[in-house]
């Protein structure tokens, strides 16, 4: 979770990997290449899969030419493909089974898991470990996805993303009970339009009564509905 010399982050793998996957976007870009480039230099074996919004959805021959170090890419909402991704390392290999994969002679169409089939990382206990490494910390989290606006400067209104999909209310809620039981201080929404949906204000009001029993989080902060009114800001 941090942008370490690359040296570092190198050292810190430990014993040759079978898989190094790298989430990317414009601020890791550049230093993800650079760990993938030294990690197949020391490992050669080793496999690099890249996802995240920075990979190309269409990439070339001619791509994966100038990225050597990158074996597989995976496109779209990461989740099911990199579980079947995993499942197909481990047993027969058969890439065409992978939603949203790329490799140098073939790719599988995207397709999009339904959220509340997805599994939270914070209430399965995966950064239960990491809450101790630093004094304080900030979350991400997502209580729905998708954007109903097509906005010509951004594609997260993009025609194949343009229903909102919500994440199970319960699962939600436990998850703000959690950001303030394990002294998270700030937390980041990743819905595209905070607001837009009358749950929004029950949601609001789980961070003010996760700050009243706990203490935190600190601050929180969103991007709001497009085509703001009075009851978006009285949600909210």
């Amino acid at each position: 979770y941090k942008k370490e010399p690359i040296a570092v982050a190198l050292a810190g793998i430990g014993e040759e990997p079978d898989l190094v996957a790298l989430s990317c976007y414009i601020w890791n870009w550049n230093w993800n290449r650079a760990l993938a480039r030294a990690v197949k230099e020391k490992w050669p074996r080793a496999t690099v899969l890249y996802g995240g919004v920075h990979v190309p959805d269409k990439p070339d021959g001619d791509w994966f030419d100038s990225h050597s170090e990158a074996d597989f890419l995976l496109h779209g909402e990461g989740e099911d493909g990199f579980a079947k991704f995993l499942l197909e390392a481990a047993n027969g290999r058969e890439w065409s089974k992978v939603p949203g994969l790329s490799w140098r002679d073939g790719n599988v169409p995207s397709r999009f898991p339904l959220v509340e089939s997805l599994r939270s990382p914070y209430l399965d206990g995966v950064f239960d470990r990491l809450i101790p490494m630093e004094p304080r910390w900030q979350c991400l989290q997502e209580t729905c996805r998708g954007c109903p606006f097509a906005c010509t400067f951004c594609c997260w209104g993009d025609s194949a993303l343009n229903k909102l999909r919500q994440f199970p209310m319960d699962r939600v809620l436990a998850e703000i009970d959690w950001f303030g039981a394990n002294g998270v201080d700030y937390c980041d929404n990743a819905d595209a339009n905070f607001g837009i949906l009358q749950r929004d204000e029950q949601i609001a009001e789980a961070f003010v009564k996760a700050k009243e029993r706990h203490g935190g989080p600190e601050k929180f902060r969103t991007s709001f509905a497009k085509y703001s009114n009075t009851q978006i800001s009285e949600r909210v």
